[in-house]
């Protein structure tokens, strides 16, 4: 009796099964099995004889053979498995499916037949101006058109049931101005769906009862520093990190974890090791420092120099030993740069997909005012429908011939691998040319120069 552990994401890709831890960020490793772990693995899952399967499939092995050749997938998928405890969703009918489907896009098994998690913006409302963000956000009494609720839900929950494990909230500040989120949170709970909501507002005690009762497990809560006057630039609030605390105590209090996100910059990294003494006396367990990123509206001049990460990652291990988190999301030196069949994974058009909060599907938040960058809307089509556009394929594809007045994607050998990968658009603020996110990049400027 056996099912994928809960916080792996399960789709399909070009018939073998992809395994997506479900707290994943862009650079996080995905396990593509091959055609006979994934054959093994629905076996397992459905509770058939995997060994006459298997036989079925190495039909010129020996029984020893067999048996180390079993063996080793069996090893291969057991960090993915636990007791069963959910809704299982693996089938060889979906393995086959996937195996003929015809819109696979250069038999890249990075694009999913079908997303497995969903980024829904219902609001950009928010009551923040903070300092460093890139996503353009409104005032809360500023106008806004919105796909109808109940529309919504129910192209979520048809999502739901055509493979989709994970839906995050993000805005704007949804808790806050967007009242139809809390009977979309239970509608989905009830489909076991994983939810991501955060937020960098107060929580009273009866907000958290209010989550709770809508079967909340998690809320992200958004820091960057303990000093007050940063606090005052950074978010006009400076005693956000007191009523921070107070939020985490109503959460706690009313059974629902909390995780932390910090964005580093040139302004807040020389007080990281502070905040952290700080989350960890609150009994914070899971906080992820993620990296700045600019956009549209904002810019890298708060992107921290190879001098300011290794003085924080100097900072960070001083001090390691004397903090009690189970899970410390960090990448020290984000600047340093991979070879490009390394780089980072983008997950927009390939793992899953983003809607605004008029329905229209949507490449990048960072994007998000670029019309170029929207695709299909949920008023006229499903998931499903706008997920197999070719205008997202193209988007999430796009052809070198596009790249044509840039020298250096169009004499690199690896371009290939950042199309596959996925080519950020929001480093070049949409135009087709080098996003310098690849070692490759950098050589080739160094050898024209």
């Amino acid at each position: 009796m056996f099912a994928v552990k809960d916080n792996i994401f399960v789709g399909y890709s070009n018939g073998r099964i992809v395994l997506i831890p479900s707290n994943s960020t862009l650079s996080a490793p995905i396990k593509y099995l091959s055609e006979g772990s994934s054959i093994l693995l629905c076996s397992i899952i459905n509770e058939k004889d995997y060994r006459k399967t298997l036989q079925t499939i190495f039909s010129m092995m020996d029984h020893n053979e067999l048996d180390n050749q079993i063996q080793k997938l069996l090893d291969e998928l057991k960090p993915y498995l636990c007791e069963k405890q959910k809704e299982v969703r693996i089938n060889f009918e979906k393995l086959e499916k996937s195996k003929s489907n015809e819109d696979a896009v250069n038999e890249s098994f990075f694009r999913l037949d079908y997303p497995v998690k969903l980024v829904v913006i219902p609001t950009w409302r928010c009551n923040r101006e903070c300092a460093y963000c890139g996503v353009p956000k409104i005032k809360p009494d500023c106008s806004e058109i919105h796909i109808e609720p109940q529309l919504l839900l129910t192209r979520l929950l048809d999502a739901v049931a055509n493979g989709v494990q994970g839906i995050v909230y993000h805005g704007g500040e949804p808790i806050f101005f967007y009242e139809e989120l809390f009977n979309q949170i239970y509608e989905l709970r009830q489909k076991n769906i994983q939810i991501q909501l955060s937020t960098k507002n107060y929580i009273s005690e009866t907000l958290a009862n209010r989550l709770a009762s809508v079967d909340l497990p998690q809320l992200q809560l958004s820091i960057d520093t303990v000093d007050p006057l940063l606090s005052k630039h950074l978010y006009n609030d400076e005693a956000y990190a007191q009523r921070l605390a107070e939020s985490v105590k109503n959460l706690f209090n009313a059974g629902i974890k909390v995780r932390v996100n910090t964005v580093l910059s040139k302004l807040n990294y020389r007080g990281i090791s502070d905040l952290l003494f700080y989350l960890n006396d609150l009994n914070i367990t899971e906080v992820e420092i993620s990296n700045y990123r600019c956009g549209s509206i904002n810019d890298a001049k708060l992107e921290l120099s190879k001098d300011e990460w290794a003085w924080l990652h100097h900072s960070m291990l001083k001090n390691q030993s004397k903090w009690n988190f189970s899970n410390l999301i960090y990448s020290p030196f984000g600047n340093s740069i991979p070879p490009a069949a390394q780089r980072p994974i983008c997950e927009s058009g390939r793992l899953g997909f983003l809607f605004l909060p008029n329905g229209d599907g949507c490449y990048c938040d960072f994007l998000s005012e670029k019309a170029e960058f929207r695709v299909g809307n949920l008023n006229e089509q499903s998931v499903g429908e706008i997920w197999r556009n070719s205008k997202l394929v193209d988007m999430a594809y796009p052809s070198k011939v596009l790249f044509k007045n840039d020298v250096i994607c169009t004499n690199c050998n690896e371009f290939k691998y950042c199309v596959d990968r996925g080519f950020c658009f929001v480093k070049t603020d949409g135009i087709y040319k080098s996003d310098k996110k690849c070692q490759e990049c950098y050589l080739m400027e160094e050898q024209q120069c």
